[in-house]
C-alpha cells in the first residue's frame, strides 16, 4: 500500500498498523506500507515498492499515484494493481488496472440515516455542507441520497444544503450538522450540536462535537478493494467506513447507529 508521509500523520501510525493487521489476517498475506515523501517523483515509486517487496502479490495506489500505477502494471503484468480514486475521477486509459471509487450515493444515504437517528429527539434543522466541487458534480447523488436516508427514518427535520459556512444564515437552530469536505471551521464554534464528519483524520484528534466519522481513505477501503480484485472485478464502488465517536448516546440511539451498514 503506497502512503504519503503526510497521510501517516493525518491518519495515525497506530491506526494504520491495526488496519494492516486486520487485512493481513483476512488474506493470510502480510500487508506492507510503502511510505513516500510528498516531493518524490513518479520514477521513485517502482524502486520504493521493490525495496519493500521484490515480488508483491498486490499493490494499491491512491489516486495521487495513478501515473505510477499505469507504468507499474506494464513492467509487472503478473501483479494485481489497484487504484483507489476516492471521490474524484481517474481518466481510464490503461487496461489491467483495478479501479475502485467511493460509493458516494451509499455514503450520503447512510449519513442521512445517521443524521435522522441523531436528531430525532432534538429541535432544529439539519445542515449539510458539501464541498463545492462535489456539490456541483454529484448533485444528483448526494442531496437525494441524504434526503432519502432522512425520510426512511421518518424524520421531521428540515434539511438545508450548503457549500460553505458563509452561506448558512446566522442564528440557525440546528439538531445535527454534516461536514462533507468543507466548512470544517464550524467545529471551532463549539456549538454542542452533534456533527457527522466525512474525514480521514484520526478520530482521537476530533473535537468533542464530532460524534460520527465517515472515512473513505485508502486504508479504510483496502480490505474490500483486495477482495474485489481477487474476484476479478475491474471496476466497482466501495462504501466508506463509519466510526461512532460519542459515548454520550443512549442505548437506543447507539443500537440504531450500529445497524447502519
Amino acid at each position: 500500500m503506497l502512503t504519503e508521509q503526510s497521510f501517516v500523520s493525518l491518519y495515525g501510525a497506530e491506526r494504520i498498523k491495526r488496519k494492516a493487521a486486520n487485512v493481513s489476517w483476512a488474506f493470510f498475506r502480510p500487508v506492507k506500507t510503502v511510505e513516500i515523501a510528498e516531493e518524490a517523483g513518479e520514477d521513485i515509486i517502482p524502486h520504493a515498492i521493490a525495496q519493500v517487496s521484490a515480488k508483491p502479490y498486490c499493490v494499491v495506489f491512491p489516486l495521487r499515484f495513478s501515473g505510477s500505477a499505469a507504468s507499474y502494471i506494464e513492467q509487472n503484468p503478473g501483479v494485481l494493481v489497484i487504484i483507489l480514486e476516492g471521490r474524484h475521477q481517474y481518466r481510464r486509459t490503461n487496461t489491467g488496472l483495478f479501479i475502485y471509487k467511493t460509493d458516494i450515493e451509499a455514503d450520503f444515504y447512510r449519513a442521512g440515516l445517521a443524521a435522522a437517528v441523531i436528531s430525532k429527539d432534538k429541535t432544529g434543522n439539519v445542515a449539510v455542507f458539501i464541498e463545492p466541487r462535489q456539490f456541483s458534480s454529484y448533485r444528483e447523488l448526494t442531496r437525494p441520497a441524504f434526503s432519502r436516508g432522512m425520510e426512511e427514518c421518518e424524520s421531521a427535520r428540515e434539511i438545508k444544503f450548503y457549500s460553505s459556512l458563509a452561506e448558512m444564515p446566522a442564528n440557525t437552530g440546528l439538531s445535527c450538522v454534516v461536514l462533507a469536505g468543507t466548512a470544517y471551521d464550524y467545529l471551532d464554534k463549539k456549538e454542542e450540536v452533534p456533527v457527522i464528519v466525512f474525514s480521514w483524520l484520526d478520530p482521537s484528534l476530533m473535537p468533542r462535537d464530532a460524534v460520527l466519522v465517515i472515512d473513505d481513505s485508502p486504508w479504510a477501503q483496502l480490505k474490500e478493494a483486495v477482495s474485489m480484485a481477487e474476484a476479478g472485478e475491474e471496476r466497482g464502488l466501495i462504501k466508506s467506513e463509519i466510526s461512532i465517536l460519542s459515548k454520550n448516546f443512549n442505548r437506543r440511539i447507539l443500537q440504531k447507529l450500529r445497524q447502519i451498514r
